[in-house]
């Protein structure tokens, strides 16, 4: 990150899976960790001034996006 200026974290992948259970492991886990060492890096970086995080549509589907 190195001489950016900002950082662009853009939305995890979700599963193309039809499946009502998903693994808390296999899916928010990930997401969390890749977040938090993306922030860590971008705070640990002086030419970092803006970080940009975005989320996933299905973010606000929550569990009815699988019932369609």
């Amino acid at each position: 990150m190195e001489g950016c200026y900002a950082v662009m974290h853009m939305a995890s992948p979700i599963p193309n899976t039809m499946a009502k259970e998903i693994p808390e492991d296999e899916i928010v886990i990930p997401a969390m960790e890749g977040t938090v060492r993306v922030l860590k890096a971008a705070s640990e970086t002086p030419s970092v001034k803006k970080v940009i995080v975005t989320s996933s549509f299905a973010a606000i589907f929550g569990e009815d996006i699988f019932d369609q």
